[in-house]
């Protein structure tokens, strides 16, 4: 089940990338993305605060932090009257934090799962 969740998060990021790079251009793409990973960052970090897992909060939030400053760069130049963009924007937002549900909820935990496996069978 990790492994088709991984596949379905993934896609959610790469099939729209391709389509606004090979269709419409890289100002697009770039929104999608940004939007995507911010969206993807403030989920994961609430699902993390929720879950007290504090390292992994504290990385995500200087994710968050990076994100917001090339947002706030980006945003501004874009042409508001461009559908294209606009939808990019948009669609970057549902995307990104569905997947970052996927990711903690079903890898997350399999990763969890090695980890401790990997501390038992040290000597």
């Amino acid at each position: 089940m990790a492994f088709i969740a991984s596949l379905l998060a993934l896609s959610f990021l790469v099939i729209p990338s391709v389509i606004l790079i090979v269709f419409f251009d890289l100002t697009s793409f770039w929104l999608y993305l940004s939007t995507f990973v911010l969206v993807f960052l403030l989920g994961f970090q609430s699902l993390t605060v929720n879950s007290k897992m504090y390292v992994l909060a504290m990385f995500n939030s200087l994710g968050i932090s990076l994100c917001n400053l090339y947002m706030f760069k980006v945003v501004p130049s874009v042409d508001a009257e461009n559908l294209v963009h606009i939808s990019a924007y948009l669609l970057g937002g549902p995307f990104g934090v569905v997947s970052s549900m996927l990711v903690h909820f079903k890898i997350l935990p399999k990763l969890k799962s090695l980890i401790n496996k990997e501390k038992i069978n040290q000597p």
